[in-house]
C-alpha cells in the first residue's frame, strides 16, 4: 500500500524511470505478476478473493533434488494452490493424483476423481478434472506476456523449461467453488528420465 501511495504522488512522471522505480520498490514483483496473471485468467462472475488467493513467495525453496517427492492435498473449494517450491529449468517431474471430490450436492452428490466428470464442462474440460499450470517466477522483459498454459493432470510427466511455480486446482466455475468438498491427493516426484 505504501509503495503504491508513494508512486501515485509521482504519477505525473511518464518516463521509463517511473516504472523502474516502482518495480524496485515492489520487491516481490514476480509474485505480483504471477498473481495478476492467475486472476486475469480466472476472473469471472462470482470470483471470490478469499478462495482465489494464491500463496506464492520468492522465498519458496528452489527444488534442487534434495527431496525426491512432495505430497499435497488439492482442495476442491479453492482456486490455484501452489506446490510451495520454485522449479528450475531442466527439472523433470512425474505427477500422480488419487482421491475423490464432491462438486455439488443437488440433486445428488456429483462425485469426481481427478479425470473429472463428463456430463458437465468448464472451459472445454470435464468438471472436477485436476489442472496444473506453470507460472514463471522470472518475468521476461516483454510488453505482452503469453497466455498461461493450463494442463490436465492424469499421471503426467512434465519437463520444466523455465524458472516457475507449479500450481494445481480442481476444474470448476469460480462462482461454484463454495459447495465443493474434499481434495485430491497428489504426489509430485522428480524423474530421472
Amino acid at each position: 500500500r505504501d509503495v503504491l501511495l508513494q508512486a501515485a504522488r509521482a504519477g505525473r512522471d511518464t518516463g521509463p524511470g517511473f516504472n523502474l522505480q516502482l518495480r524496485k520498490a515492489l520487491k516481490d514483483w514476480p509474485v505480483i505478476v504471477a498473481r495478476w496473471r492467475l486472476m486475469c485468467h480466472d476472473l469471472n462472475y462470482g470470483f471470490d478473493w478469499s478462495r482465489e488467493r494464491v500463496d506464492l513467495s520468492m522465498k519458496d525453496q528452489l527444488w534442487g533434488g534434495n527431496k525426491k517427492s512432495f505430497k499435497q492435498k488439492i482442495r476442491a473449494d479453492r482456486g490455484w494452490q501452489s506446490l510451495g517450491v520454485r522449479l528450475a529449468p531442466g527439472t523433470r517431474l512425474t505427477i500422480k493424483a488419487t482421491g475423490q471430490t464432491i462438486l455439488a450436492s443437488e440433486p445428488k452428490p456429483w462425485i469426481s476423481e481427478s479425470q473429472g466428470i463428463t456430463f458437465r464442462y468448464h472451459r472445454g474440460r470435464p468438471l472436477g478434472q485436476l489442472l496444473a499450470v506453470l507460472v514463471p517466477n522470472v518475468s521476461p522483459d516483454v510488453e505482452m506476456l503469453p497466455d498461461l498454459k493450463v494442463l490436465a493432470i492424469t499421471d503426467t510427466a512434465l519437463q520444466i523449461k523455465q524458472h516457475c511455480w507449479l500450481l494445481f486446482r480442481v476444474n470448476d466455475y469460480v462462482a461454484e467453488l463454495a459447495d465443493n468438498q474434499g481434495a485430491y491427493d497428489i504426489e509430485v516426484s522428480k524423474s530421472d528420465r
